[in-house]
């Protein structure tokens, strides 16, 4: 919080994934569970918490659209499915967080943490046969329709027009703002330099990330925000 207050609340077990909030204040976590491997929850930052559904597989990434009415997941496919490609890539799951419902895609997708455009598309990390990755806008109802938006290794949305696609060069991170609503739009290249993680979007489309460590006997990874 700008103030640099905390509030905390009570998690049901050990977390595995978090993420939001959305603009109302709500979130989703998944904990590990001994029946099903995990257990997805949605909740608030006034301390509301509700169970969703189990989920059996590990999840590697998750994320919450706007409106906090739906969850992505990035699982790894079942052993020995082809559509992982030797298990390099994951399996994009959708979650409706208000009915519970599960709904495996099929579709594969890069292990990078994907990002809502709006309650019905995903901006994901999709890596053709060649080994070249970039930023696919998918329906996340009809995977089969996805259409290509920019070159990028990692992806951030700022819904509903835009995403941010960050691409690494030899000089470091770049990253490229990339309209959504627009086919064949074109990217505006976004200078951006150095060791960073990105994290996050907060308002006004400031970009929250981690830069390269701190020089020094404790090396430390910084928080930053970028506008």
């Amino acid at each position: 919080l700008p103030t640099g207050a905390r509030r905390d609340h009570p998690v049901r077990g050990e977390v595995v994934a978090l993420a939001g909030p959305a603009r109302d204040g709500r979130f989703v976590y998944v904990v590990r569970d001994e029946r099903a491997g995990a257990a997805i929850r949605r909740a608030h930052v006034d301390g509301a918490d509700l169970f969703v559904a189990r989920f059996a597989r590990p999840i590697h990434a998750l994320s919450v659209s706007a409106d906090g009415e739906r969850a992505a997941i990035l699982a790894p496919f079942p052993e020995g499915d082809a559509r992982s490609r030797g298990g390099v890539l994951r399996e994009l799951v959708t979650v409706d967080l208000s009915a519970g419902d599960v709904r495996e895609t099929g579709f594969a997708v890069w292990n990078a943490a994907p990002a809502w455009t709006d309650r019905a598309s995903i901006a994901c990390v999709v890596a053709a046969p060649d080994g070249s990755r970039s930023i696919a806008l998918v329906d996340a109802d009809d995977p089969a329709s996805a259409r290509t938006l920019a070159a990028g290794d990692a992806v951030l949305a700022d819904p509903p027009l835009h995403v941010l696609a960050f691409r690494r060069d030899e000089d470091g991170l770049r990253a490229a703002r990339v309209a959504v609503a627009v086919a064949d739009a074109g990217a505006q290249d976004l200078v951006l330099r150095g060791g960073l993680q990105p994290l996050g979007l907060a308002g006004d489309g400031l970009l929250v990330a981690f830069s390269a460590p701190t020089l020094g006997a404790e090396p430390q990874r910084e928080l930053d925000l970028f506008g």
